[in-house]
C-alpha cells in the first residue's frame, strides 16, 4: 500500500477493515515527498470479501477518503469442503433422500456461484437441485434431493 500527498516525514497508519469488522492498522512513515509504503501481507487478506483501506494520521484522523479491495476465495479445498450426509441409503423405490453440497476454499470461505451435479452410483436414481439458482449461495451450499 502507498500513500500520495501525505504530511510530510509523518509517522501515520494504514488501517485496514474485512468485510466483517476486523480492523489491523499498520505503521509507516512517510519520506520528504509525503509518500509511505508497506506491504500488506497475505497473512491479513484470507478471509474473503470486500476490503477497506484508509491512512490515520497522528492524531487518529482520517487522511483523505477510505479506498477498498475485494479479496475473492482461493481454489476449493478437497480437505474442507464436502457431502452430507456422507453416506446415505435408500431403502424402497419412492424414497427420497436429501444431499447438500458445501464448498470452502482453504481458509474456510465459502465458494458461491458454483455449478455442482450430483451423480448417482445408481442409473435409476433422479437427483434434482433443490436449490433455486442451481449453483452454490453465499454460504458455498447446495441442496439435492
Amino acid at each position: 500500500m502507498r500513500t500520495s500527498l501525505a504530511p510530510v516525514d509523518e509517522n501515520l497508519s494504514f488501517e485496514v477493515k474485512n468485510s466483517v469488522g476486523e480492523v489491523i492498522k499498520l505503521p509507516i512513515s512517510t519520506n520528504a515527498n509525503g509518500v509511505g509504503i508497506v506491504e500488506l501481507s497475505d497473512y491479513y487478506t484470507r478471509k474473503a470479501g470486500r476490503y477497506q483501506v484508509a491512512v490515520l494520521l497522528s492524531d487518529n484522523s482520517y487522511a483523505g477518503k477510505a479506498n477498498f479491495f475485494t479479496v475473492h476465495p482461493a481454489q476449493v479445498s478437497e480437505q474442507l469442503s464436502g457431502l452430507t450426509p456422507g453416506n446415505q441409503v435408500v431403502r424402497y423405490l419412492g424414497e427420497k433422500a436429501y444431499f447438500n453440497v458445501k464448498l470452502l476454499d482453504k481458509f474456510s470461505n465459502p465458494i458461491e456461484g458454483h455449478l455442482v451435479k450430483l451423480i448417482s452410483s445408481s442409473g435409476s436414481d433422479t437427483i434434482k437441485t433443490i436449490s433455486k439458482t442451481g449453483l452454490t449461495d453465499s454460504v458455498g451450499e447446495i441442496k439435492f434431493e
